[in-house]
C-alpha cells in the first residue's frame, strides 16, 4: 500500500518502514537504520520472528521529517 492510497491518515495512523520510506523518498533500509538508531520512534510487532517488523506512528514520522528537513510537510490528508 502506498501513502497516496491511504484516504485520511491522522496522527494515530501507523505505517510500515516501506510506507515511511515512500513518504520520505528514501529506502526502507535507511528507515530501518533510523529506527534502530532511535532517530525515528517505532514499535516492533514481529513477536520473536527472525526478521523484525516495525510500525511507525504518522506523528513520529512528521516529527523526524520536520527536524531533519525543517519543512512543514505532512502526509496527504493529515490535519492538525
Amino acid at each position: 500500500m502506498k501513502l497516496e492510497e491511504i484516504k485520511k491518515p491522522n496522527k494515530e495512523d501507523w505505517y510500515s518502514t516501506v510506507e515511511v520510506a515512500t513518504f520520505m523518498g528514501c529506502s526502507y533500509e535507511l528507515v530501518a537504520k533510523l529506527i534502530k538508531s532511535g532517530k525515528i520512534k517505532a514499535v516492533n510487532i514481529s513477536r520473536g520472528a527472525k526478521k523484525k517488523i516495525y510500525r511507525v506512528k504518522a506523528e513520529d514520522v512528521q516529527t523526524y521529517y520536520n527536524q531533519i528537513f525543517n519543512a512543514p510537510h505532512r502526509p496527504q490528508g493529515v490535519d492538525e
